[in-house]
């Protein structure tokens, strides 16, 4: 399940859409978007569902370190209110070419998330099978991780140019090819320098890797490529994102449950049925939330608010609200998943 989930579906996934005619888009569209309501959707449901969950108690613990606390601060009211005033206004203003730079901004931090994860998708699994990276490895991957992204966001930009969401359009940025080949060494001297450190660790070294990790690294950082070559993909990447996601979240959220029901000293019968079930409300509540931010809402605010016809589309709402929820995502991210953070391995790797 690990395998699948953090990254083996790409193998199957990658080969099939480029199988695909170009008339098939239209029902991969609809897949995906079936699919987004049942796996990315929730996804970013649940991140809210935990980073809220106590957080005037994190604000103010001070058993917890003063920079994490004033990041948790920033990332749960700073960002929201900063993020939420520049649309707005923008919108009031009727300013689309300012919208659509927010909406390569979204673009952007979306994909150095997902290169990210993949990044602490690696570490977790190297955790949790006691499979240990150096300090000195990790920063290369990390590094490996930002110059691939870097280049396959300068790709995707030349590549695509104008692309268009809800009505409004974004990726306006233009490069130059020039770039575009620098950034592509640049990321090729990076991969190859991490591919020979795992080969070393594996080979010559003979130390044990956490292969499920590796994947969820690899596909999370060069499946862009791919989607360079065929635009199309990106319409299910978001998808395999979310299913990584999925997995740590649901991990954590079962052990939170379990270990809350222990502190109780429930029996073992029940502490097993009573887990299960405020696990499933857990779930149910993000499927429903999901529902709400990126679909209800906005088209709530279609219905309800008006707005000037001659600068927006009837999807301006759409648009505003998943930009919202996308870049506030990050920044919650950012915080929700550090080492500083109490919760993370008393949850995310315990053995329940």
């Amino acid at each position: 399940m690990d395998f699948f989930a953090l990254g083996g579906f790409t193998f199957i996934v990658v080969p099939l859409f480029f199988l695909l005619p170009k008339t098939s888009q239209p029902t991969v569209a609809a897949v995906s978007f079936a699919l987004a309501n049942i796996i990315k959707h929730p996804h970013f449901a649940h991140s809210y569902q935990l980073f809220y969950r106590g957080f005037w108690n994190k604000v103010s613990d001070t058993g917890i370190s003063a920079i994490f606390r004033l990041r948790y601060a920033v990332a749960g009211v700073l960002v929201p209110i900063v993020l939420g005033l520049f649309l707005i206004v923008n919108f009031l203003r009727q300013d689309i070419a300012t919208l659509g730079l927010a909406g390569n901004l979204m673009a952007f931090l979306v994909g150095w998330h997902y290169v990210k994860q993949g990044y602490g998708m690696l570490i977790v699994q190297s955790v949790l099978k006691r499979q240990f990276f150096r300090d000195a490895e990790k920063r290369l991957l990390v590094l490996n991780s930002c110059v691939c992204w870097m280049s396959s966001w300068l790709l995707l930009n030349y590549l695509l140019g104008q692309r268009n969401t809800w009505g409004i359009e974004h990726l306006l940025i233009p490069i130059n090819v020039r770039f575009v080949y620098v950034s592509g060494a640049i990321a090729l001297l990076s991969t190859a320098a991490m591919a020979t450190m795992l080969a070393r660790k594996k080979w010559d070294k003979r130390l044990p890797v956490p292969w499920a990790g590796i994947v969820a690294y690899v596909v999370s950082i060069y499946i862009w490529l791919f989607a360079a070559l065929l635009p199309m993909l990106i319409l299910i990447v978001p998808v395999l994102h979310s299913l990584q996601y999925l997995l740590v979240v649901w991990r954590f959220e079962l052990n939170f449950e379990k270990q809350r029901i222990v502190s109780k000293g429930l029996l073992q019968s029940v502490f097993t049925n009573t887990a299960i079930k405020r696990f499933s409300i857990f779930v149910g509540l993000g499927v429903l939330l999901g529902y709400v931010g990126f679909f209800a809402l906005p088209y709530y605010l279609e219905s309800h608010v008006k707005f000037g016809q001659k600068a927006f589309s009837s999807g301006v709402f759409l648009f505003m609200t998943w930009i919202f929820i996308n870049v506030h995502h990050y920044f919650i991210d950012n915080v929700l998943w550090r080492r500083e953070n109490p919760e993370t391995g008393k949850y995310l790797f315990t053995h329940h």
